[in-house]
């Protein structure tokens, strides 16, 4: 079984390719290059974090088109599950999770015939409800005791990582 390894340093590739400028206002993300390799046919089963379910969703059908022998099987889900799945002897040719910590698991196990490659990295943003009634300007604000703040399940980067900010 051929198994890649691509790892994302934080939370989504989505949010880099469509997120927000410093200004507020929204960019949008460009096409999705994929160019074809030579030699790639079959069915190609891609294990991915779910915050990449909607840019993963754009590249499968690019890479098909550019690779006519190919098909591509998304299973998305939290980092960590699919690190389980995969030390558990689940089949995947690629596997994308939103930390490295997952990705060092898989490497500890010697789960990946490849060698992880960092293919984008993202950052931690406050979101705020419109008008941001709270008055909520960074992290040290969120010790307020009025205010509501929802968090990621730790289980999965988004979370660890806003715990740890």
């Amino acid at each position: 079984m051929r198994r890649l390894a691509i790892l994302v340093l934080v939370a989504a590739l989505a949010a880099v390719a469509c997120g927000g400028d410093d200004d507020g206002s929204s960019t949008e993300a460009t096409e999705p290059a994929a160019e074809g390799i030579e030699g790639v046919e079959g069915t190609i089963t891609v294990f991915a974090a779910a915050s990449l379910t909607d840019v993963f969703e754009e590249l499968g059908p690019a890479f098909e088109e550019a690779n006519p022998d190919a098909t591509v099987e998304f299973s998305f889900g939290p980092s960590s599950g699919l690190v389980t799945q995969i030390t558990e002897g689940a089949p995947a040719d690629v596997i994308a999770t939103a930390a490295t910590s997952n990705m060092e698991d898989l490497v500890a196990a010697d789960a990946l015939d490849g060698v992880p490659t960092e293919f984008a990295t993202n950052f931690l943003e406050l979101a705020v409800p419109t008008g941001n009634p709270g008055d909520v300007d960074g992290l040290d604000d969120l010790a307020d005791e009025d205010l509501v703040v929802g968090l990621c399940n730790e289980e999965v980067p988004c979370g660890r990582f806003a715990r740890e900010a």
